[in-house]
């Protein structure tokens, strides 16, 4: 969690709900708020790209992040569909060296919103530090699915606690394991319109309810 606000209010802002309030209190902190990620749509946004962005960027199946080991464990499964992996973190991973891009370098923000652009599926798998769980159970919602859902593209994401209230199931695309994963990503490579209107939804539900200024 991080401490908003603090000066005026003193108000420790965290992205997880359940237990956990219950937990800070248990600590002495007693004036907690839920408040879940969300996306700057002036930044994250559809964007008219380049035949050369296109080139660069683009690609069947897309993932951009660090290489957390549940990643890396996943990713060794997809590697047959075109996968895309831009980030940083995966070095030391033969399996997977061939699939990064710009030799595992750092991407800037910018670039991040063209890899979302050019992308025909994007990953979205929440990190774990734990290998053993690919797709680890989960409450609270990266600001990856907020960002992606606003840029007006199309993601595969794995379902988290906290998912329902924040998209509904014609939003967002969820997945609970592996195997869901690899017979999904076929199923939506071939189906361009199930895309787009998965995209065209979720983006309509981020503009009207899970903007940084809806937050404050």
């Amino acid at each position: 969690y991080w401490r908003a606000f603090a000066p005026l209010y003193d108000v420790f802002a965290v992205i997880q709900k359940g237990t956990f309030p219950d937990e800070l209190k248990a600590i002495g902190v007693e004036n907690s708020l839920y408040l879940p990620m969300a996306a700057d749509p002036d930044f994250h946004k559809p964007l008219e790209l380049s035949s050369v962005d296109r080139h660069q960027y683009g690609g069947d199946v897309s993932f951009m992040g660090a290489g957390y080991p549940n990643r890396r464990k996943a990713f060794r499964q997809l590697t047959d569909f075109g996968l895309k992996i831009f980030g940083s973190d995966w070095d030391q991973d033969s399996a997977l060296e061939s699939y990064v891009q710009f030799g595992g370098r750092r991407v800037s923000s910018e670039e991040t919103v063209k890899i979302f652009n050019a992308a025909k599926i994007n990953l979205n798998l929440h990190s774990s530090a734990q290998a053993q769980d690919t797709v680890a159970p989960g409450d609270f919602v990266n600001p990856r699915t907020f960002e992606l859902a606003a840029c007006g593209t199309f993601q595969l994401v794995d379902t988290r606690e906290l998912m329902p209230e924040l998209f509904d199931e014609d939003q967002l695309a969820t997945f609970t394991s592996m195997e869901e994963l690899k017979d999904m990503i076929p199923k939506y490579l071939a189906d361009e319109g199930l895309r787009d209107s998965y995209a065209q939804k979720s983006r309509e539900r981020v503009l009207a309810q899970h903007t940084y200024v809806h937050r404050m």
